[in-house]
């Protein structure tokens, strides 16, 4: 019985062992980012280390670790005095004291690693990167890669992916549809579509994600899909700038220049794009219907023209600390002008059994113009709690003082007369809102949680007036008729929760909306 006690002790000593060893330990938790970018340091080697003053290990290494996707984890080291060190290339070495107690993990927060001025002598790294990369519900077009798109616009270097098309007129679908939003480093853009890639020269685009399965914390209003544009941004100390400038045969140039100002946790930057972009397609078409015993041939031949107009400045300011806190200010203001037409000819030939073939043939002219002065303030605030946590704020205001929207066409007469013509005018002023408060956790290793509040508003008011043509009083006549009032307004409340993570190979994410 006695050797039976001492059987059923020592198994329970052997049981609690490790959890007591544990409980003697200590761990280590800190995130640790880009001092310029403010982005998630990857692959950073981390070392802890004795006292150097300590005869009995004289500097010894206690622990190691490695920063993954900007978290830093150290398990089960010795209590005590020790120094953390981080190491990697391109980055300052980083020294940092530490004091461990036993059965605690000490939370360092954030830390912040500076990139090394000084560059390798007599190395030279060359590499190509990916065109497209496919990642869980997006892919990413990278701008260096398209050659093809120098010179051009977002819209060019869009061009080259599978799931855009783009025609000779310039208009945008994604996998077939036009309904899709555009985001500007992660804002939505105060232009719409074609006219929003348009303005965005290729040369300031770092790369193009095409978001074609939005998560739960995108809205709703883009049904095939979000493009989002990351522009190029300075990371140089003091003052740069950049300069971009295309020209063509036809008429088209464009003109991007920043200059950027960065001071210590505060960075400035102004600058402005001018720019016309033209196109010309030729337009053919032969066409035979049937329809019981009449025949109908015709033949329709011109030429489209669009004429695209973008006159914009843009300011702004950020403040980064490097540890909690980063706010920045954007402003922009400018005005579009969009106009295309097309000249077409029509030549009809239609056939019946009991009636004599017949021959028609007119000319078909249209027009399209609309032109808007535009006003956009944008506020971001991201606070980072700790090295799992953070809240971010958003906010985003656009005014267009003035909007006038004009329709023509006219069916003209080989001998040169119009037969029909019709114009509409269409004046308006409006503005939208949208915002966002937004939570965030880390947990394990590549997990995350994320919640949040999001909000739009969006009012418009004007009027809409309408021309006919009058062939007796040979000119456009106002039809009083139609003249009409309008005012519109839409606003949408939204919560939503999302998670994702990756086990292994295998990455996902899952979430919930609810749109009032």
């Amino acid at each position: 019985m006695e050797r039976l006690r001492h059987l059923i002790l020592i198994s329970l000593m052997l049981a609690f062992l490790p959890g007591a060893l544990h409980a003697q330990t200590s761990s280590i938790r800190a995130k640790v980012l880009d001092s310029a970018i403010g982005k998630s340091v990857e692959y950073a080697d981390a070392i802890v280390k004795a006292p150097a003053g300590d005869a009995s290990s004289d500097g010894a290494v206690i622990a190691t670790g490695i920063v993954l996707d900007g978290s830093l984890g150290i398990e089960k080291i010795a209590p005590g005095e020790a120094s953390l060190h981080l190491h990697m290339i391109g980055y300052e070495p980083l020294l940092m004291p530490l004091t461990l107690q036993k059965g605690k993990t000490l939370d360092l927060g954030t830390i912040m690693m500076n990139p090394s001025a000084e560059t390798l002598d007599g190395a030279v790294l060359a590499g190509e990167k990916n065109p497209v990369t496919y990642k869980l519900d997006r892919q990413s077009i990278s701008a260096s890669a398209a050659v093809t798109a120098s010179g051009g616009t977002a819209l060019d270097i869009l061009s080259t992916s599978p799931s855009v098309q783009v025609d000779a007129e310039g208009n945008v679908a994604l996998r077939g549809s036009s309904s899709f939003l555009v985001y500007v480093d992660g804002k939505p853009s105060p232009l719409e579509g074609a006219e929003a890639l348009q303005n965005i020269p290729a040369a300031t685009v770092d790369n193009i994600e095409v978001i074609t399965t939005p998560s739960a914390r995108y809205k709703t209003d883009g049904d095939a899909g979000i493009i989002n544009i990351t522009t190029k941004r300075s990371r140089e100390s003091g003052w740069s700038g950049l300069l971009s400038t295309s020209g063509s045969n036809q008429g088209t140039y464009s003109l991007d220049a920043v200059l950027n100002y960065q001071a210590g946790s505060h960075n400035f930057y102004f600058g402005g794009t001018k720019q016309e972009i033209k196109s010309r397609s030729d337009f053919h078409q032969e066409k035979t219907t049937d329809v019981g015993d009449v025949l109908t041939k015709s033949i329709a031949d011109g030429e489209r023209l669009t004429n695209s107009i973008t006159n914009t400045l843009k300011a702004g300011w950020q403040y980064n600390d490097g540890t909690h806190h980063n706010l920045s200010l954007d402003f922009l203001y400018g005005m579009t002008k969009r106009w295309r037409g097309g000249d077409m000819s029509y030549a009809v030939d239609r056939s019946c059994q009991d009636l004599d073939p017949t021959h028609e043939e007119y000319d078909s002219r249209d027009r399209y113009s609309n032109s808007k002065d535009l006003f956009q303030a944008a506020l971001s605030y991201v606070w980072t709690i700790n090295y799992r946590s953070s809240v971010i704020l958003g906010n985003r205001f656009r005014y267009d003082s003035f909007s006038r929207e004009y329709t023509e066409s006219n069916m003209i007469s080989p001998s040169g007369e119009r037969q029909e013509g019709t114009r509409g005018y269409e004046d308006e002023h409006h503005w939208d809102c949208d915002g966002s408060l937004t939570y965030k956790l880390g947990y394990g290793e590549n997990g995350h949680l994320e919640a949040g509040y999001q909000y739009t508003t969006y009012s418009e008011h004007g009027d809409f007036s309408f021309k006919e043509w009058d062939r007796a009083a040979g000119d456009f006549i106002w039809r009083d008729d139609i003249h009409t009032d309008f005012y519109y307004r839409r606003q949408v409340h939204s919560l939503y929760a999302m998670t994702d993570d990756r086990v292994g190979r295998f990455s996902y994410d899952a979430g919930t909306r609810a749109d009032r």
